[in-house]
């Protein structure tokens, strides 16, 4: 298996926020630098809330998404290698920039 580089959508082994039950969900790949813990956001199919923090990824289909997407900015991740299952593919530079200005806002 490769490993996940930032900006890259991947399937990966989730935790619920509320319980010690585990699912394969798409994340986005954020940060990968200190070689420990890779850093990822939670992409969800369900509709955007109108929320801070909440982004539809405009170019979906080219990203290898099967359905409109949404990341949620405020869902930050920690995630080892071995929660990674399978690459989607690699986000668009358009959806990179308005999600880097959401993060650094």
């Amino acid at each position: 298996m490769n490993k996940p580089n930032a900006w890259e959508l991947w399937y990966a082994r989730v935790k619920y926020e509320d319980m010690e039950v585990y699912q394969d969900r798409p994340v986005l790949v954020i940060d990968v630098s200190d070689g420990i813990a890779i850093i990822a956001l939670k992409v969800t199919s369900t509709e955007k809330r109108d929320l801070w923090g909440e982004y539809d990824i405009i170019k979906w289909k080219s990203a290898g998404l099967k359905n409109p997407s949404t990341v949620r900015c405020t869902k930050i991740l920690c995630l080892r290698l071995d929660d990674f299952r399978r690459k989607i593919g690699d986000l668009h530079l358009e959806d990179i920039i308005q999600i880097r200005d959401i993060l650094q806002s």
